[in-house]
């Protein structure tokens, strides 16, 4: 099982009945997508489903150019810099 204070959020996030959409900013590199799926699934023990949607650049950056846009770096940003507890 995937462990640490993210995943503890994570598991209170998709247990809370009131909570219809939980959204995670956190990189998931493909090769942990059916190990972090599978967590979530636990995390819901069946009382909801679960439906992953991955957020993906719309080009693939080639040329020296970012595949993301100043708004998508603009968005994380501001999720890291409110985050707490993560000494950043």
């Amino acid at each position: 099982a995937l462990q640490g204070a993210f995943w503890h959020a994570v598991g209170g996030a998709v247990a809370d009945p009131s909570l219809s959409l939980v959204i995670l900013n956190r990189n998931f590199p493909p090769n942990s997508w059916d190990k972090a799926v599978k967590q979530l699934k636990g995390f819901a023990q069946g009382r909801r489903g679960v439906v992953p949607v991955a957020v993906v650049p719309r080009s693939e950056g080639r040329g020296g150019g970012s595949p993301f846009t100043l708004t998508d770096y603009a968005v994380c940003l501001a999720g890291v810099q409110g985050r707490t507890g993560h000494g950043t």
